[in-house]
């Protein structure tokens, strides 16, 4: 009994002593909202080798959607049917922190999410439908995609303590390097749908990009009951993905909650 009781005592001790000084190795749990940059989505747009066009204009399918709206038709703006937006997504992660001293850390972090988009796209039909939505003859159709995204980040933390306050304000940066795995595109039309492409029976080479870029992250800490540290930061990175369009570097930002122990 008095062996436990000095060890419940140490164990205490030590967790009382990390609390307050977190110089050496620390590890943390990550959760967040990734707000993915509008221009990667572009190549789900429906346009990529005009797979829309062809598929809109494929007699099985071109039938069925003439058979529908009760007209011919033809797609708006071929080259690039579809103006794809993200949608705000979960993004879950971890970190290990050397802190070297109360105020200096080499940080590692791990990021991964799944990233949803969506666009709109417009036929116009050659005669008027018997119960036109929109003016002008013009009828909307809809493309979805889901993506996988995985984020390895290294890089630096400065925090400064308040006087007299328990909150930290920090700021990290660094490098990080990525990779992006696109899982499904489809789209759907009054009564039609067809997968654009999958990875189950996709006949295209390749849908993983690897990309490259730079962090910066703000925020504050405050310890929780000597046990662990909250943090809450804002997060931006530079990122371009190789074979992706854009060119150049896109802006992801993210709202993170961290628990760091």
């Amino acid at each position: 009994m008095k062996k436990l009781t000095i060890l419940i005592c140490c164990i205490a001790t030590i967790m009382q002593l990390h609390a307050q000084n977190r110089e050496g190795l620390n590890y943390g749990l990550r959760i967040g909202a990734l707000f993915a940059n509008n221009k990667t989505a572009e190549y789900f747009n429906g346009g990529t080798n005009n797979a829309l066009y062809h598929i809109l204009n494929t007699p099985e399918y071109a039938q069925q959607i003439s058979e529908y709206f009760d007209s011919d038709f033809s797609l708006v703006n071929p080259n690039y049917p579809a103006m794809m937006r993200y949608k705000p997504s979960l993004q879950i992660g971890g970190t290990l922190q050397y802190f070297f001293n109360e105020q200096l850390a080499f940080i590692s972090t791990v990021n991964l999410s799944k990233v949803r988009s969506e666009g709109v796209f417009q036929i116009q039909l050659a005669s008027p439908a018997q119960s036109p939505s929109m003016s002008d003859n013009l009828q909307e159709g809809f493309i979805s995609s889901t993506e996988n995204r995985f984020g390895l980040e290294l890089g630096a933390h400065y925090g400064k303590s308040i006087k007299d306050s328990r909150i930290s304000p920090f700021i990290e940066g660094g490098a990080l390097i990525g990779a992006l795995a696109a899982i499904s595109n489809s789209m759907e039309i009054g009564d039609v749908s067809y997968t654009l492409y999958s990875t189950n029976n996709s006949t295209e080479d390749k849908h993983s990009y690897f990309g490259y870029g730079g962090f910066v992250s703000v925020g504050a800490q405050i310890p929780l009951d000597n046990i662990a540290t909250f943090m809450l930061s804002l997060d931006m990175r530079g990122v371009k993905f190789s074979s992706l369009p854009p060119n150049a570097f896109t802006l992801q930002n993210s709202i993170t909650v961290s628990v760091l122990f």
